[in-house]
């Protein structure tokens, strides 16, 4: 059982885990003016390749918050921003602008047509300590670029497809990929020894130490220059929070009462305010909302 709150617009509702801190199940909270969507978890892997291939891409900045590239390799390639800045892609919309699609036309990257992020398609089969797979990605020359760095936890969560598994993502786009975990570059706001994984089994995200614990790694760059993030992220009025940079709206304040997950469906199917249209969030909708520069709790 859970507690949620909703949101509006394209939005989703959001809900608390019982236990505190970051929640990576989905939990009941609704959300406006769309399909209901699945609430399954999804992960996504990261890792390196040596490939080669052309793609012509501009680099640029999208904010802090994440580790950059590791000093051993030096690249300049510029920190991913710890939020979402895009529209979250939604396997569950197809026909959609939020439907996931990739451009495939070199071999060796894929440019994801909603997030405008470069990822490494194919991986080289090893395993990474955090500070390795940093390195590892910091030092990569693919498709003529050579700006990659490791992905934070909402890129990579950005291509979790959660409604496949073993593993949870577009096969197609990235072969060979293991149902195994991956490292993101965030670290654990509260104890800088952890960082955050991804794992392509199902989907869930979690965090782990960075010494002693071996994982894969996918690399990521900016494939176009992306927006300047507005000064204020959140617009809030009558009682629901537009996100700015997702194009959701929420459910300002969480309800307070613990439900099952078909229990909270129905509730945000019902919320009536604002003109009604609410619903559950799916996994990456939710996980927008967690901020990994806060703790206890990491929202704003």
């Amino acid at each position: 059982f859970r507690s949620l709150f909703c949101i509006a617009v394209a939005g989703a509702c959001s809900s608390a885990n019982s236990n505190g801190g970051p929640s990576v199940q989905p939990d009941a909270q609704a959300i406006d003016a769309s399909a209901d969507s699945s609430a399954k978890d999804a992960g996504g892997n990261a890792s390196s390749d040596l490939g080669s291939g052309d793609v012509d891409a501009t680099s640029a900045d999208s904010g802090t918050g994440d580790a950059g590239p590791s000093a051993g390799c030096n690249n300049g390639a510029p920190a991913g921003s710890p939020f979402a800045t895009w529209p979250l892609p939604d396997p569950t919309m197809p026909g959609t602008p939020r439907a996931p699609s990739y451009d495939l036309t070199s071999p060796d990257v894929a440019i994801d047509n909603v997030t405008h992020l470069m990822w490494q398609r194919h991986l080289d089969g090893k395993t990474h300590d955090w500070a390795d797979a940093q390195a590892a990605c910091s030092c990569l020359d693919l498709g003529g670029h050579r700006d990659w760095r490791a992905p934070t936890r909402m890129e990579l969560i950005s291509i979790v497809d959660f409604t496949r598994d073993n593993p949870s993502l577009d096969s197609v786009a990235f072969p060979d990929t293991p149902h195994e975990w991956f490292w993101t570059s965030t670290p654990l706001v509260d104890d800088d020894t952890f960082a955050w994984y991804v794992s392509f089994d199902t989907g869930f995200a979690n965090f782990s130490d960075k010494s002693t614990d071996n994982y894969h790694v996918r690399c990521v760059r900016f494939a176009s220059a992306p927006a300047t993030p507005p000064t204020d992220r959140y617009t809030v009025a009558n009682g629901t929070v537009l996100d700015t940079l997702t194009g959701l709206t929420w459910q300002q304040a969480a309800d307070a009462t613990m439900r099952a997950w078909a229990d909270a469906k129905t509730y945000c199917a019902g919320v009536t305010s604002n003109g009604g249209g609410w619903r559950l969030p799916n996994m990456k909708e939710l996980q927008s909302l967690a901020d990994t520069t806060r703790a206890s709790p990491a929202i704003d």
